[in-house]
This record gives C-alpha cells, sequence and structure tokens, in this order.
C-alpha cells in the first residue's frame, strides 16, 4: 500500500459499515421469521423459502399467498441500517486508501445514490428503482476495485472481483429471465458474500492497516 501513517483512525464512526451490515442481517432473518408465505413457483407455500423466496419479497405489504405481511417494517429497516452503512463505507474509502479525486467524488455521491435507489425498491416502481441501484452498484464496486488495486490490496480486489462478477450474473439472469428459477438463491447467496466482503474490508482497514497520510 502507499503513503500511509500508523494512526488506525479507530472510532464508533469508522465502523458503521459493519454496523449497518450486521443490523441488516439481523433485520432480514427476522423479517423471514414473519413472512406468511407463497413463492413465485407455488403461492401455497408457508414461510419465507429460502430457496425460492426473494430477499425483496420480505419488504411487500402483502406477501404473495395473499396474507398481509407482517414482516414488512422489520425489512424496510434493515435496509435503511444497510443503506447507512454503505453511504460511510463509499465515504470512507478515500479515508483507508489514497485516491484521486474525481475517485473520491463519484465514489462518495455514488454511495449516496445507491442507498437512495435501495430505500425506493420496496415503491410501486421497483423495476425501475432496481435498474438505478444496479447501475449504481456496479459504479461504486468498480470505483471501490480500482482503489484497491491501486493501493496494492490485492485479495480484497479478487475478492471484491469475484462478489462484482456474482452480481452481474444475477443481472444477467434477472433481465433476460435466462435459469430464472436459480435467481433467488444465488441472490441471496451474492447478498451475503458482497457485504461480508464490506465487513472484511471494513474491519482490515480499521484493526489491521495504516490510513493514508493525507486524505479529504
Amino acid at each position: 500500500m502507499k503513503s500511509f501513517s500508523s494512526d488506525s483512525g479507530l472510532s464508533v464512526f469508522a465502523l458503521i459499515p459493519s454496523i449497518g451490515v450486521i443490523l441488516f442481517f439481523l433485520f432480514f432473518i427476522y423479517a423471514a421469521s414473519l413472512y406468511p408465505g407463497g413463492t413465485q413457483f407455488d403461492e401455497s407455500t408457508q414461510g419465507f423459502d429460502w430457496v425460492n423466496n426473494y430477499w425483496c419479497e420480505l419488504a411487500t405489504e402483502e406477501a404473495i399467498n395473499g396474507q398481509p405481511n407482517a414482516a414488512m417494517p422489520y425489512a424496510v429497516t434493515g435496509m435503511l441500517f444497510l443503506g447507512v452503512g454503505i453511504s460511510v463505507f463509499c465515504y470512507l474509502m478515500p479515508v483507508w486508501c489514497e485516491s484521486q479525486r474525481p475517485e473520491r467524488i463519484l465514489l462518495r455521491l455514488g454511495g449516496i445514490i445507491t442507498a437512495a435507489f435501495a430505500a425506493l425498491l420496496f415503491t410501486e416502481y421497483h423495476h425501475e428503482m432496481l435498474l438505478g441501484f444496479s447501475i449504481f452498484t456496479l459504479l461504486t464496486m468498480v470505483l471501490t476495485l480500482m482503489i484497491l488495486f491501486n493501493n496494492s490490496c490485492f485479495w480484497q480486489f479478487i475478492v471484491g472481483l469475484a462478489g462484482l462478477v456474482c452480481v452481474q450474473i444475477n443481472n444477467y439472469i434477472y433481465y433476460t429471465r435466462s435459469g430464472i428459477e436459480y435467481l433467488p438463491l444465488l441472490q441471496k447467496l451474492t447478498i451475503a458474500f458482497v457485504l461480508l466482503w464490506v465487513i472484511a474490508l471494513n474491519i482490515w482497514f480499521v484493526f489491521y492497516a495504516k490510513r493514508p497520510i493525507s486524505s479529504d
């Protein structure tokens, strides 16, 4: 890595990305326990099917089986925590690593816009919001990978690149409908993989790496 000081910069703010992701997982799991049932393949199923239900189905007012969805407020709350975590992560990446000013601006702005699209996924404009979310997720991940590579964070780069490939496979299946029966499970595995990578980066930079001498 390049031009680092010995100050770890440890603070509660620096750990918000991990806190946000962990809270998202906890709310996700609890919301899943409340979901009445129904999948795209069988409307009569009971409860949340981890293989056949999409995660966003937890945040609808009505479950696929037609019952009121008690999971909705918890799923939406989890997404709000995740949005905060990702926004702070995108703000802190240029603090943890050397980067050019255009990269810093685009990454921080992209993080905020990504979180905004995520918060709107549960509206009637789901498909439009998902397109925006996909575009800005791609932008923020590519910028993060560029910064990691330029700072010689090679294992972090390789794991993140694998996550980016998984995200794009998800997008390909969703928009082409090819292999759509596998998407609900692949979606959840990809979410878990990418978000665990975010936690790993957060913990590594806060506790084990050194901060760049100058950043803004």
